[in-house]
């Protein structure tokens, strides 16, 4: 019977031996797929939101000094924090930039595939501590995350760069997870001191390098809570674990909601520059989830991209009449989960975690209603939830299970091959959105972008009075228009009447602003002279009468002084400017007054707004100490200007 026993035992290790090992082939096999699949892709190009967020590479030189690097990493202003460590690996590749895009997406895809690797570990870890044969574990995790690395919704996060931000922030959360999985091993283990002390590591080390890579890493905590309150409700809590939990687990949600209630204000006022109320995007929300779990499980061609500008409204419980169903299912998802559970955890824990995932960006925060990369973390659940149950399924449903697998994963990876190749052709891809999308702007935009740099400006002239004539409350068209024209002279002028009536009316976008900042800039350099001053102004003026802009005061004034500035005007400029300095004092401000100020001979004038540059520069603990050199210089040139004025004075008196 000894015999007999060892050699059962020897056998149930060798099939255990040859499961892991075919795992390990299957899961080599998934990751050669995705860079198989995401290859194409690769070779697109910046787009939209890239062009704001890493512009500044171009300040660092070759070699790069840590000045250079550290006024980029902490110049952010993409998110409440600056999200200083996506930016960093930014910087880390400004040799890049902006000539090879194809650099900054592989390392997107490199960051996708390290996900899923550490995706694959989380699974593997929760298994082994939930206690699940280790047969269903290894099936769960290969399964999830091929689903989660090949999944069509991926698409935009991994191959729009300015992105990583999102891709980042998850591998930190993962890390932290990890993290706080081995701690909670230890404490099961009675090892109390080394157990709090992952724990405590998981939750601060991972929260904070995925929070300042982007403000959605401080959900970690809000996902542990999930974990906790489902899958792992059945281990035993250590002793010292309420007063663990309600520092390191509960203080991170107490300080973010009195962030939130001590903002609030700031961050509501946010709705003067959208088309929708606060009412009005809870309403639009569920309909928007509903729609990311329907694309999670059921993908279809054509359906997944990234420009929803064009996303519909609900502007009550019946318009559209899907607003009121989306928020019963939504309610009742999360009720349900609340209430199994401890019956059905997995259920529960794939529910909660989806919204969790969503819980800052698709709930009262005045943010653009749908983005397929919110999904990028938050899809695990879903994808866990239906792999938890399709493993544990029996009989005759059993063997559906992998015929049923094959259809789906081939059909996520012709979906996900098809959007490669997309994005890998960008003219493709302008023409297709716009196709597909024709009330979304920023398709149209993409398009005439495309057209622009094809040269031909005709075509783009064409897409922007079609944006003109679907969206005639818009000024974005003219915008566009007026643009153009100042480097094409053959182009037709807009009737600038008609532009600044629409400016005064313009529902917001920062296509105005920032088509205003070329136009000055053109001027700047003695170009764009096309364009009549007054006209100019006018717009200036409309757009700081727009209600809608009020948030864009700031920009505005100081546009507005730099075009008072390009006709010579030197007194109003100083007046607006000193305007937008109210606003938010910024030494760039200041410092340009002052270059004013010295080019008019005016040096004691200028020196004094060095120091105000000097003040507002020491406002700010963050990024004081890289700017006070600079100003420095800048004092000492005024002050040798100064001095070579007074000594050409005094020579001429004494002639």
């Amino acid at each position: 019977m000894k015999i007999s026993g060892i050699l059962a035992a020897a056998d149930n290790s060798g099939a255990a031996q040859k499961h892991e090992i075919l795992a390990a082939a299957i899961f080599l096999l998934i990751l050669g797929c995705v860079f198989l699949i995401y290859f194409p892709g690769l070779n697109g190009g910046f787009l939209l939101d890239d062009y704001p967020n890493l512009r500044g590479l171009t300040e660092i030189g070759e070699p790069a000094s840590w000045k250079q690097i550290a006024e980029y990493v902490l110049g952010g202003f993409s998110g409440a924090l600056g999200r200083p460590v996506a930016l960093l690996s930014f910087a880390l590749q400004h040799a890049d930039w902006p000539g090879d895009a194809r650099a900054f997406k592989y390392v997107n895809l490199s960051l996708h595939v390290m996900n899923g690797c550490l995706l694959c570990w989380f699974l593997l870890r929760l298994g082994k501590i939930v206690g699940w044969p280790r047969s269903r574990t290894l099936a769960i995790a290969l399964t999830t995350t091929g689903a989660w690395l090949l999944h069509p919704m991926q698409v935009s996060t991994v191959l729009y760069v300015v992105q990583r931000m999102t891709e980042l922030s998850t591998l930190f959360t993962l890390a932290g997870l990890l993290a706080y999985f081995h701690g909670r091993e230890r404490l099961l283990r009675g090892e109390d001191g080394l157990g709090y002390l992952w724990l405590s590591a998981g939750v601060v080390l991972g929260g904070a390098f995925a929070t300042l890579s982007k403000e959605s890493g401080i959900l970690l905590v809000i996902y542990i809570w999930v974990l906790e309150a489902t899958l792992l409700s059945s281990l035993s809590k250590p002793k010292h674990w309420r007063p663990w939990a309600a520092v390191f687990l509960f203080m991170p949600l107490l300080s973010l909601a009195a962030y939130l209630l001590l903002n609030h204000e700031k961050i509501l006022a946010g709705y003067t520059l959208r088309d929708f109320t606060l009412g009005e995007r809870l309403l639009t929300e569920p309909r928007v989830l509903v729609d990311y779990i329907a694309k999670i499980f059921l993908p279809h061609p054509r359906a997944f991209g990234l420009l929803f500008d064009d996303y519909p409204v609900s502007r009550s419980l019946l318009k559209p009449l899907s607003t009121l169903p989306a928020l019963l299912v939504v309610v009742g998802l999360i009720g349900a989960a609340i209430k199994y559970r401890k019956r059905q955890p997995a259920f529960s824990f794939g529910v909660l975690w989806f919204f969790a995932g969503h819980l800052l960006e698709s709930t009262f925060i005045p943010l653009e209603l749908y983005y397929e990369h919110r999904n990028y973390l938050s899809m695990l659940g879903p994808v866990f939830a239906a792999t938890f149950y399709a493993t544990g399924l029996h009989g005759n449903l059993r063997r559906l299970v992998p015929f049923l697998g094959v259809i789906m994963l081939g059909l996520i990876v012709t979906i996900t091959w098809n959007e490669s190749l997309l994005w890998a052709n960008p003219y493709r891809q302008a023409i297709t959105w716009a196709a597909e999308r024709p009330l979304s702007s920023r398709a149209q935009e993409y398009l005439a972008g495309v057209w622009i740099v094809e040269k031909k400006d005709d075509e783009a002239l064409k897409v922007f009075k079609r944006m003109i004539e679907l969206h005639p409350r818009d000024a974005s068209g003219y915008m566009h228009w007026m643009r153009l024209t100042c480097t094409d002279r053959d182009l037709p002028m807009p009737n600038m009447r008609t532009v600044v009536d629409t400016l005064k009316i313009s529902a917001y976008s920062t296509v105005p602003v920032g088509r205003m900042e070329e136009i000055v800039m053109l001027r700047e350099k003695n170009q764009c002279q096309r364009l009549n001053y007054q006209e100019l102004q006018q717009c200036m003026e409309a757009l700081l009468a727009n209600p809608r802009y009020y948030l864009a005061r700031k920009n505005l004034y100081a546009l507005q002084a730099r075009l008072y500035a390009t006709a010579g005007l030197l007194n109003p400029a100083m007046e607006t400017m000193d305007k937008a300095y109210a606003i938010e004092p910024t030494a760039d401000f200041a410092l340009l007054q002052m270059k004013w100020l010295a080019s008019a001979g005016l040096y004691d004038d200028a020196l004094r707004y060095v120091q105000k540059a000097r003040e507002a520069n020491e406002r700010n603990p963050l990024t004081r100490w890289l700017y006070r050199s600079g100003i420095d210089e800048w004092e000492q040139q005024v002050r040798k200007l100064q001095k070579a004025a007074r000594s050409a004075t005094t020579a001429r008196v004494k002639h």
